[in-house]
């Protein structure tokens, strides 16, 4: 090796004297370099080492700085952690010349994900460094966090926090909290506990009051539960309740349970009962009426 050395720079000391191009002597010049940091390295460290100065050398001569740098790093990573890791300096490298640093970062983080954790970790955080550059922290964040749902908890999971973050980003957090509830209901009881909690949550949203969302609550479950008739009886009976207070909410309730009771039993003494029920709120429908009209002109009097 220290022969080859010295023929090198003798050979370029002769291209010098006779006066050749200074390209050819540039080249001169590029190889003795080569040949001596090839032979310092074998002498020093060993093979791999050599590898490496001689494949710096060759990306140096042929292409560039950076295609030498990734040729340099690609064989220091082989040498000190294996293929896995120079397969990551070099796409790092790669990326960095022909995109830039954000997408060398994108690579670099796919391949320590690919190698530490798997595929679904390395697709996380390729989705994740994508949508940060494309469409910035949000859209980044709802990728990391479909793509962490989809790999733990499946596909219904990560339908939810998709919803969530899509909606949260989009119409603010009580438009979240309702495609979450959606989606959450969707997946655990089926379409009609959906249906129940996303008109408790539109009503909540929309009146901002807890009276009406409880009484979309009411009739949805109802619907589901008892059909259509119980659901009727809870909606008037809630309407009723934030109107006009418990007294009208009651004698709503009973002239819906008492009919409802009457045409499903239309003989015996289930029918008289129910008569008598619905006579008796008739009554006190009566007589909540004639208090009313007595407090107006007691109010009209005392004015």
């Amino acid at each position: 090796m220290t022969a080859l050395v010295a023929r090198g720079f003798t050979a370029f000391k002769a291209l010098a004297v006779r006066g050749r191009p200074t390209a050819l002597a540039a080249r001169g010049l590029a190889t003795t370099l080569a040949a001596f940091g090839i032979a310092v390295a074998l002498a020093a460290f060993g093979f791999m080492a050599a590898l490496a100065a001689f494949g710096f050398a060759v990306a140096l001569a042929a292409f560039s700085f950076g295609a030498a740098l990734a040729a340099f790093g690609f064989a220091v990573a082989l040498a000190a952690f294996g293929f896995m890791a120079a397969l990551t300096a070099f796409g790092f490298a790669v990326a960095l010349a022909a995109f830039g640093f954000g997408a060398a970062l994108t690579a670099f983080g796919f391949a320590v994900a690919l190698a530490a954790f798997g595929f679904m970790a390395a697709l996380t955080a390729f989705g994740f460094a994508v949508a940060l550059a494309a469409f910035g922290f949000g859209a980044a964040l709802t990728a990391f966090g479909f793509a962490v749902a989809l790999a733990t908890f499946g596909f219904r999971a990560a339908l939810a926090v998709f919803g969530f973050t899509v909606a949260l980003a989009t119409f603010g957090f009580r438009a979240a909290l309702t495609a979450f509830g959606f989606t959450v209901a969707l997946a655990a009881f089926g379409f009609s506990a959906a249906l129940t909690a996303f008109g408790f949550a539109v009503a909540l949203a929309t009146t901002f009051s807890f009276g009406a969302a409880l009484a979309a609550f009411g009739f949805a479950t109802a619907l589901a539960t008892f059909g259509f008739a119980v659901a009727f009886t809870a909606f008037g009976f809630a309407t009723t309740l934030a109107a006009f207070g418990l007294t009208a909410a009651f004698i709503v309730f009973g002239f819906a349970a008492a009919a409802a009771l009457a045409r499903g039993l239309r003989s015996g003494f289930a029918a008289a009962v129910a008569t008598t029920f619905s006579s008796v709120c008739f009554l006190d429908l009566v007589l909540a009426m004639l208090s009313l009209l007595v407090r107006m002109a007691l109010y009209i009097r005392l004015q």
